[in-house]
């Protein structure tokens, strides 16, 4: 356990077996080793890395110390299982060894394809083998049969992993929950169950947390309607662009109520990427009726950020510009209509530029806990423009609640429960009576 058994992010675990090893997950962390917060990502802007970066970032505990997995080492690892395409379980990828074969399902990879059109730090994906669906993966000394899990994050997957020296048989959770719109994956997953493994390493983001207020993404769209249904002329909705389950739900209640739903030109590839994945039938596309994209500094120089970066040579989204120009909406002109319009940290100067954009109503969709992040340019916006006075927070977890962690555990009958991404694994216990768990600490390994 490298990091994720008593702290939420980061999560990084080494699986061996005889000579084989894989790695589950190899994630920024969101706190350094003295707890700071750690969402000021020190390696933003850098485009390449060499050996002395490498060893300052272990030092600094930012990367854990692992022989054979970095580029500056010989490759020692069979694979690295990524569960999906959020920084706390991928962010540190583009450090290994690119030798080393990443295991992910084809929408987490099409996500992470996209950010890279946008972005300096590239995630490597050369060498991707899919995570398909209830499909048995053979690495190494193991056997791996991938799930697709209900999470925030896009096609996510839990792992089955069988020893086949032995016949052990581990299950990790990655991040999940049963309340999204494919809360059907978690409700398969218990009605027909893998064999009973003999280890289940369990996700706890939510111990301690209390109860939202907002339990289902459908009961989120609810509130969302009920905003719409006041008729503010303009609303702003900060949601991560990559939350898809989210985005659906605004689309839906934005047709419903007679409002153009106003995303960004990195939103419209991250959706335009996904149209042909299974489980993306409900995604909208720009070319939908009521889609539109917010184009900021058009037609003049330097023009759009985002743009500039799609209409750069051998960039896969170039073709996507002429949809691009034919749904474009500039600020200035947003003066009359009805709007809801998706704001993210790098969209906030073209937010800036909308007429009358401090008199809108802010929907905030994301973990409350970031507007307390002063740092960041988005809650400095909120403030300093006085949205907060005229805001609902109105979002649903990403991660399942403690009934639904009893209820996997129920249906899956472990032999034994492994905590992981939680900050209460002393908890465990009282959750799990019957259920005997083992807490490895960070930086510590067992014998299984």
């Amino acid at each position: 356990m490298y990091r994720g058994g008593n702290q939420v992010g980061g999560t990084c675990i080494e699986i061996r077996s005889g000579g084989s090893r894989i790695l589950l997950d190899l994630g920024m962390p969101l706190n350094d080793r003295d707890g700071r917060d750690f969402l000021v990502d020190p390696l933003k802007g850098k485009k390449v890395w060499d050996e002395k970066d490498i060893l300052d970032l272990k030092q600094s505990g930012i990367l854990p110390d692992i022989k054979g997995l970095y580029q500056d080492d010989k490759k020692d690892f069979d694979a690295i299982l990524v569960s999906h395409s959020h920084g706390d379980h991928y962010g540190l990828l583009h450090f290994a060894n690119p030798d080393i074969p990443v295991v992910m399902s084809t929408g987490a990879m099409r996500m992470l394809e996209t950010l890279n059109a946008f972005v300096p730090r590239q995630v490597p994906l050369s060498n991707i083998t899919p995570a398909i669906h209830n499909k048995d993966i053979s690495i190494g000394g193991f056997i791996i049969k991938p799930y697709l899990m209900d999470h925030s994050a896009f096609d996510a997957r839990g792992f089955f992993i069988t020893e086949k020296s032995s016949g052990k048989t581990l299950f990790y959770s990655g991040d999940f929950r049963a309340t999204g719109h494919k809360e059907n994956a978690f409700k398969m997953l218990v009605d027909r169950p893998p064999m009973k493994p003999d280890y289940l390493v369990l996700e706890g983001t939510s111990v301690r947390r209390g109860d939202p207020e907002y339990k289902t993404e459908k009961e989120a769209q609810k509130a969302i309607r009920e905003v719409l249904e006041k008729g503010p002329r303009l609303v702003l909705v900060a949601c991560s662009g990559q939350n898809i389950d989210r985005i659906c739900s605004l689309y839906a209640e934005a047709r419903r109520a007679g409002y153009e739903l106003v995303i960004d030109p990195y939103i419209a590839c991250v959706l335009e990427n996904l149209r042909d994945l299974p489980y993306a039938g409900n995604i909208p596309l720009l070319e939908n009726a009521g889609m539109r994209v917010l184009i900021h500094k058009y037609p003049c120089r330097p023009g759009d950020k985002y743009v500039g970066k799609i209409a750069k040579e051998g960039c896969k989204f170039k073709p996507f510009i002429p949809m691009l120009g034919r749904k474009k909406l500039k600020p200035r002109d947003m003066g009359e209509g009805k709007y809801i319009v998706l704001v993210r940290d790098g969209t906030v100067p073209a937010i800036k530029a909308i007429p009358g954009y401090k008199n809108a109503f802010l929907i905030y969709s994301q973990w409350k806990g970031y507007l307390e992040k002063k740092h960041m340019k988005l809650t400095q916006f909120i403030f300093e423009s006085g949205l907060d006075k005229n805001t609902k927070h109105i979002h649903s977890s990403g991660h399942a609640d403690v009934s639904t962690l009893q209820a996997l555990v129920a249906a899956l009958e472990p032999r034994e429960i492994i905590p992981v991404h939680t900050e209460h694994p002393g908890e465990y216990d009282n959750l799990f009576p019957r259920v005997p768990v083992t807490i490895i600490p960070d930086n510590t390994s067992k014998l299984l």
